[in-house]
């Protein structure tokens, strides 16, 4: 069975102080079963791509997210400038991550197509979820996603959202 424990930290002025504390929450309050994955949501004017980076070095299980303006969690309700870490975790399902090259209006599904493929071949069944952040530009309606996935990952379940800062989406670096 999967386990999901929220980590906060407020530490918005030094990105391996808020890693640390992270990581500190994780040890004292969770245990990381076989496959784990992060998604990481920080304010919007952290370097998250650096963060991200970070954090899945200490931590030791891949981590991606994106931007966010605010969050809210069970325990301590909003919070407006933070970073918010969910960890999924579990003995008896497998996580895979990809991240797709620049998407233009013309390369959308090729790209979206060939991120899809990455992340299935790193599993041995056929995925049960989707976990899907979409860079958000003006010339490409945001149903065009939904399209994607709806053709490439017929009914499996897409759930996701749009980064808050510049539209982008990260994945920590190896």
């Amino acid at each position: 069975a999967m386990k999901s424990k929220t980590f906060v930290t407020f530490e918005m002025d030094d990105p391996i102080l808020a890693s640390q504390e992270l990581l500190q929450q994780i040890k004292d309050n969770f245990s990381l079963l076989k496959n784990s994955i992060g998604l990481l949501f920080c304010y919007s004017d952290m370097d998250v791509t650096w963060f991200a980076s970070e954090l899945q070095k200490q931590i030791g299980i891949p981590v991606i997210g994106g931007t966010t303006i605010a969050s809210l969690e069970a325990q301590e309700g909003f919070h407006e400038m933070a970073i918010t870490l969910l960890v999924l975790t579990a003995d008896d399902c497998d996580f895979a991550v990809s991240v797709s090259e620049s998407i233009t209006k013309d390369t959308i599904k090729q790209k979206v197509t060939d991120a899809y493929n990455q992340a299935v071949s790193a599993l041995d069944a056929t995925p049960g979820l989707v976990f899907a952040i979409a860079p958000y530009q003006l010339d490409i309606m945001l149903d065009a996603y939904t399209d994607i996935f709806t053709e490439i990952a017929p009914n499996i379940p897409v759930v996701g959202g749009l980064p808050f800062d510049d539209f982008h989406a990260v994945a920590g670096a190896d």
